[in-house]
Order: C-alpha cells, then structure tokens, then sequence
C-alpha cells in the first residue's frame, strides 16, 4: 500500500514528534509513505484567508506531483487535508480552475488522484488485527482523549 505523503509545515518543525510517529506507524503497518520531494506549504494558516488562488496553487502543486508518480496522497495534518481535498474538489468542479492553476505552478493537474487522510488510512484499510498485531505497549487501564481535528470532516460536502 503506498501512498504520496505530505509532511507539512509543522511535522517537519513543530510536530516534529507526530512526523516521526506516523512514519514509524507506517512502516510498522506495511505502508509505503512517498515523501513528496520538494513539498511547499499548503497555505492552510493564512493562504486561504488571503488570496482564493493562491491557496488553490500551493497545495495543487504538491497534489500534481503525486498525481505524476500514479500515487493518492495521504495526508496526516487535519488543516492541510482541508486544503487539499478543498483543492482537488475545486479542480474536478470547474475546466477553468483547472486551466488556471495548472498555469500558475506550471504543471498539469487534473485532480485524479484520491486525497486521504491518514488517520482514515489506517482506520480503514488496516485491519484490527494487524493493527492489534503491532502494539508494542497496550494502553490498557489508561482513559483516551481523542483529537482528530474537526477539519477532517469539514465541510461534509466534500470532507
């Protein structure tokens, strides 16, 4: 199972401990994570509150790259997830959206290619079992708070 990866802005800084996570998850899991070579931001801070275009062209531009190799693209961050699955949505709505931003980064994009979560990755195409498999330290007696991110199921149109 291999899927184009975006790290983002905050895996690779920040939230360097959750990168390291999930790709050790991965591997653990049987995942192939395609680190997209020379990723940009997504813009999922500010892009969108600034300009609509630009916040189409900077995720669209890692999306093309996957979409080049053959690859859906998994992302783990909830508010780069929202970017792109906003922007593949875009792209497949509207022939001239697609003409626009394919012009503006310079590649084409065609928005064939599935943008998933990870989260959703390992929850629905992992079985429990191999999941269970690989738990090193049961969290047996602990009381779980889960944090998804409401982004990943906003807006339900098209998260």
């Amino acid at each position: 199972m291999r899927y184009a990866y975006f790290p983002g802005c905050s895996l690779s800084s920040t939230g360097i401990e959750f990168g390291t996570s999930n790709k050790l998850v991965a591997q653990k899991l049987g995942m192939d994570l395609w680190e997209i070579p020379d990723w940009n931001c997504c813009g999922a801070s500010a892009a969108h509150l600034t300009n609509h275009t630009l916040a189409l062209a900077l995720p669209a531009r890692n999306l093309a790259i996957a979409e080049k190799e053959g690859l859906d693209i998994a992302v783990p961050c909830a508010a780069c997830f929202a970017r792109f699955k906003a922007t593949a949505e875009a792209v497949k709505a509207s022939e001239e959206t697609k003409k626009k931003i394919s012009g503006i980064i310079e590649m084409d994009y065609e928005a064939k290619g599935e943008v998933v979560s990870l989260l959703d990755v390992i929850g629905k195409k992992i079985s429990a079992e191999k999941i269970k498999g690989n738990v090193a330290k049961p969290l047996t007696g602990m009381k779980v708070a889960s944090y998804y991110g409401c982004l990943l199921v906003r807006p339900p149109k098209i998260a």
